[in-house]
């Protein structure tokens, strides 16, 4: 619940200024709100929800969301996922990087971990764009 209020509250703001422009056709307010999903999306923690609320994000989305904008809209949300858990394993690395140096005793486990997040970041990286 607190993520779709975070999200309302985030879409709303997205249209402000394209409503309150003057002469704004509908098709630009619609451009304007389709363009702000992603962003806010993103934005409002839904990389961070746990599966069982992206099920249910699906779910009440049904179908809609595997057509037209909204397909895109999916991508770019993904992505934006993806730089988010890029930037979180980016964190997590440098983490345990400072551990290695304070725990010389556990430094085989830490760059083990470290060494695979580093991977898995590569592979991340290739979903989060430039």
């Amino acid at each position: 619940q607190a993520w779709v209020w975070r999200v309302m509250t985030c879409l709303q703001r997205a249209l402000v200024e394209p409503v309150g422009r003057c002469g704004a056709t509908c098709q630009v307010i619609e451009d304007a709100a389709f363009a702000s999903h992603p962003v806010c999306y993103v934005d409002s923690g839904v990389c961070d929800l746990p599966l069982q609320d992206l099920v249910e994000i699906v779910v009440t989305v049904n179908t809609d969301l595997f057509a037209g904008p909204a397909l895109e809209q999916v991508f770019k949300t993904a992505g934006g996922c993806a730089a988010h858990y890029d930037h979180e394993l980016g964190a997590r690395i440098a983490e345990l990087e400072e551990e290695a140096r304070d725990q010389p005793i556990r430094k085989p486990v830490i760059y083990a971990e470290i060494v695979l997040l580093r991977g898995v970041k590569r592979f991340i990286g290739n979903f989060a764009g430039p």
